[in-house]
Parts: structure tokens; sequence; C-alpha cells
């Protein structure tokens, strides 16, 4: 009965105030934004252990997410926005091979700031500035045949308690810098800071980005929830650039240095490119890792090399049809796989080396 009266005291309220009106409710600017994609993905994990191999076909979800924001006027030259993302599945919630969908809502970007002619600041739950530039040409416009990430910029992550700035573009330059509190107890404190310096001209764009945290021996020292001890240490530093040779077609270059307790390093390279025309998209990349180092001392046959390809096709405002063709060869003691696809034992529990990991998927996604 309370239901009812509140849906129809609700409807009143809306009808009488207009369209207009209809969002002041909740905010001068508030919209409801995201979307959901899904792909059935075949994938094929190749050891060279005996019966460790294994192939699979199921549905793969592509990121979708839901979310809200919005903004609303302080005074004339500043206004406050927020916005709550989330997390939602179509299909496999995992790279680990299982096809379990019912994890449901978690969280995403969660935060709130303020902006003027000044820049923005920002706090809450975000991914940090590390991510906040990338080459457009190394970007994927799908999901399944991705993995780009696993071989520069690793160091991107989403901390639970940062706060940011970034600043206005001037004369081509931008600023952005964060600062992560971590979680500030006995057992965890992954603190750390980032920041990134751009530059664009014309079809030119350039970057360096430089990130370090404590309290963590992995680039998930990004989260503020490590439980590592506090001697250790993630460094992670990116230059990169991007052209547009034409319009519509980008081709980037990156190169990472990652550090790991100050000893431990690994540089990994990439390559990729992005071409609109019409209702068509494609992508491209190709990423290698060298093998990491302890001091002057090679860690022998540690790194691995991928690709993969992908292309959208817009049939109409709000739906794409998607596909994307993935591939990595791991050296003998290495592990990665694509976005969807780890390196696994039939099992699903047990991480494999020197495999060769191969997925191809066809699907769909329709944004609102």
């Amino acid at each position: 009965m309370f239901r009812k009266k509140y849906a129809i005291t609700t409807s009143l309220l809306l009808s009488a105030s207009g369209a207009q009106a209809d969002m002041s409710l909740l905010d001068e600017k508030a919209i409801l934004y995201g979307f959901l994609a899904t792909s059935p993905q075949y994938e094929n994990i190749d050891s060279p252990v005996k019966n460790k191999s294994s192939s699979r076909t199921r549905l793969v979800d592509q990121s979708s997410r839901i979310g809200f924001k919005g903004e609303s006027n302080i005074d004339e030259n500043t206004q406050a926005f927020w916005r709550a993302e989330y997390r939602v599945r179509v299909g496999s919630n995992s790279a680990n091979g299982t096809n379990d969908a019912s994890s449901g809502l978690s969280s995403r970007p969660i935060y709130l700031g303020v902006k003027g002619n000044y820049g923005k600041v920002q706090a809450g739950k975000f991914y940090d500035v590390y991510d906040d530039w990338f080459p457009e040409g190394m970007k994927n416009i799908e999901e399944t045949s991705g993995g780009i990430g696993q071989f520069v910029h690793r160091g991107a992550g989403q901390p639970t308690s940062v706060v940011a700035y970034i600043s206005p573009v001037i004369k081509g330059f931008k600023i952005t810098a964060d600062y992560d509190f971590g979680s500030d107890t006995t057992t965890a404190n992954a603190h750390g800071v980032a920041a990134t310096l751009s530059y664009k001209y014309e079809n030119i764009n350039i970057g360096y980005q430089y990130k370090q945290n404590t309290n963590s021996s992995t680039s998930t020292a990004d989260y503020s929830t490590s439980n590592l001890s506090n001697s250790n240490s993630f460094t992670a530093q990116l230059i990169g650039g991007n052209i547009e040779i034409i319009k519509d077609l980008d081709i980037g270059i990156a190169i990472e240095k990652t550090t790991v307790n100050g000893t431990t390093t690994q540089v990994g390279y990439g390559v990729g490119f992005t071409y609109t025309w019409g209702k068509y998209s494609v992508h491209a990349t190709y990423g290698l890792l060298d093998d990491s180092q302890i001091g002057s001392a090679t860690q022998q046959e540690t790194g691995a090399r991928g690709a993969n390809l992908g292309m959208t096709y817009k049939v109409n405002k709000n739906l794409e049809w998607l596909s994307g063709i993935g591939y990595v060869l791991n050296e003998a003691n290495a592990s990665l796989g694509t976005n969807t696809a780890k390196s696994l034992a039939p099992d699903g529990s047990t991480t494999l080396t020197g495999t060769k990991v191969t997925t191809f998927s066809v699907g769909a996604r329709y944004t609102f």
C-alpha cells in the first residue's frame, strides 16, 4: 500500500513539474548510462604439460556496466559532479574459465568532486590518473580479444580511497595527479601516488606516467586493501604517443617499466591502431614483455608476446555487433592470458606456464 501511494505521489509531482523537471528532482544534470555486452567465446589453452591443455566454449561478458552521474552549479564558475557506476554481467564473470554469472552488482567508480576553470578535484573510488592517459590507437574497441594491458600499462588500477587533481588543458599540456590513502590498518596500508603529464599538438599526443605504491609486490598495489609486508613496493613508468595519420585512423605506441621491491624490473612494449569508417571500426595491437631482471641477473624465459584483432559494426545508435581474435604466446616461465581467458589447467585452479592462449568471439553490445 505504501509503495502504491509513493508511486502515485511521485507521478503527480513529475507530471505537474513537466519533463524538464524530471531530472531536477535528482540533480540539475543527472543521467542514467551504461551498456550490456556479451559474446559466445571459444578459447583454447595449449600447454606444454601433458594432459593440461584444454578448450571450451562459453558465454562471456564484455565489461557490462550501469551507472548514474550528475552535475549541479555551486556558482557561475564552479560545479559539483558525482558518479556511481556498477558492474553487471551478461555471461561469465571471470577469466578463469567458469561460467558463473551469479555475482550480480559489484562496484566500479564511485566518486564526487568539484570543477571549474582551475580543473577538477575528485575523491572516492576510480581508476587512478595512471589510467587517465593512454594512446588512442592501443585502446580496445571490444574486450575479449584484448590483453595489451598485460604487456604494457600494467600499473593501471582502481584504488578505493583516492583524491585526484585533473588540470585543464593549457597550450596543449595537461597534468593529473592523485594520492591513494590506503586502508590504513595494522595489516594493510597500500598507499601511493601517481601522476601523468601529456601534450597534444594538432594530430599528435604524447604522454609520460609515473606511479608508486608501497605495501605490495604486484600491480595490485593500486588497490587499497593490499595486506602484504610494509617493505614491499611497486613502481611503474610509462611513456608513449599517438598520431592520427588521417581522420579516424590512430596509431599508438607505448613502453613501460615496472619495478617490484626496488630490485625486480620488467619492460613491456606495445603498438596498435584503431580505424573507423562508416559503421565499421577495427583495432589491432601487438604486445611484447621482456624477461624480468633481478638486479643485473636476467630471469630466463619469463617474457611473453601477444596480438589481438577486433571489429565492431554499428547497427544503429545503440546496438553494435562485436567480434575479436586474441593470441598470447608465453615463454616457459610466463603465464599471461587475454582479458577473458587465463593460463589455467582444465580444473580451473592451477596456473600454467609456457602456454599458448587463443580466443575467438562474436557478440553484441547495447549502449544506453
